[in-house]
């Protein structure tokens, strides 16, 4: 089981280019806040934000009024 586990874990390591963030878990606390810094941006993302094209054109149409 742990070397099947290890194998994984190189396989996802030689894939390192590929992902869009990488954290290191050489120390727990900063990994964990990495990755709460990770789930903070990507639900932040412009497009997981439902109405906010709407709420936009709303600030710039009340703008230019």
């Amino acid at each position: 089981m742990i070397a099947t586990r290890l194998a994984n874990a190189r396989a996802e390591i030689e894939h390192w280019r590929e992902y869009d963030y990488v954290v290191v878990n050489e120390d727990l606390d900063r990994a964990y806040a990495a990755v709460k810094a990770i789930v903070t941006a990507e639900r932040l993302r412009r497009d997981r934000r439902p109405g906010l094209f709407d709420f936009v054109s709303g600030l710039l149409s009340e703008k230019t009024a």
